[in-house]
């Protein structure tokens, strides 16, 4: 299992057994925390988790928490939550076929989230529909607020770099307890950096949807 913060070196954590932080300096509250495992504890000389949680070390409840809500099949960072951004109304909201180019065909989707299995549920739902489970790309991000921590992750599903492109734009718009997924079928003709451009619009798309 591995904690990776923003700079620093690497410090060996024994109470993770197998396991490092990659901690940011000498600052024992780092800004961003990234989580590349498929359970998290905390422990070392610095509880990070404990830390952000307000929680000690030995807490029960942080790992329970850190488990059921937040842990996802890609990586995950965050960041501090000011104001009230963007919420999805809906759990879930399909617009189909909004943008199309040389073949290939993009939907977007999007709804609320509040933990590992709502995305889960979300992801689901789409799928339902036999056309988006034979899709060629169901790239997501999402970001989810938790006592004034905001979660983030994203995941590629095949188009590398796209799952970032959606997660900037939902911290742009400061999205929150939201999850965005753009469906792709590619059209036989490869788009090269006009499909980044695709995926930023549909994700603008939906976000534009979640304030109407």
């Amino acid at each position: 299992m591995y904690i990776m913060c923003a700079g620093g070196e690497t410090v060996d954590t024994p109470a993770l057994g197998a396991g490092a932080a990659r901690c940011g300096g000498s600052s024992p509250l780092p800004r961003t925390l990234c989580i590349f495992a498929s359970e998290v504890t905390h422990g070392g000389s610095s509880p990070l988790l404990g830390t952000l949680f307000g929680f000690t070390k030995e807490s029960a409840h942080a790992d329970s928490f850190v488990k059921s809500h937040i842990t996802y099949n890609s990586s995950m960072t965050n960041a501090f939550a000011f104001g009230n951004g963007i919420t999805p109304k809906e759990t879930f909201i399909l617009l189909p076929y909004i943008i199309e180019d040389r073949g290939s065909r993009y939907s977007v989707s999007f709804g609320v989230v509040h933990n590992r299995d709502d995305i889960k549920a979300f992801l689901k739902q789409l799928k339902r529909d036999k056309a988006y489970e034979r899709a060629d790309h169901n790239t997501f991000a999402a970001r989810i607020e938790h006592e004034g921590i905001i979660y983030e992750t994203k995941q590629d599903d095949g188009e590398t770099g796209a799952g970032m492109v959606i997660l900037r734009m939902l911290e742009k718009h400061d999205v929150r307890n939201g999850v965005v997924c753009v469906t792709r079928w590619f059209g036989g003709v490869k788009l090269m950096g006009d499909r980044f451009k695709h995926v930023q619009d549909a994700a603008l798309i939906a976000i534009e949807h979640m304030q109407q």
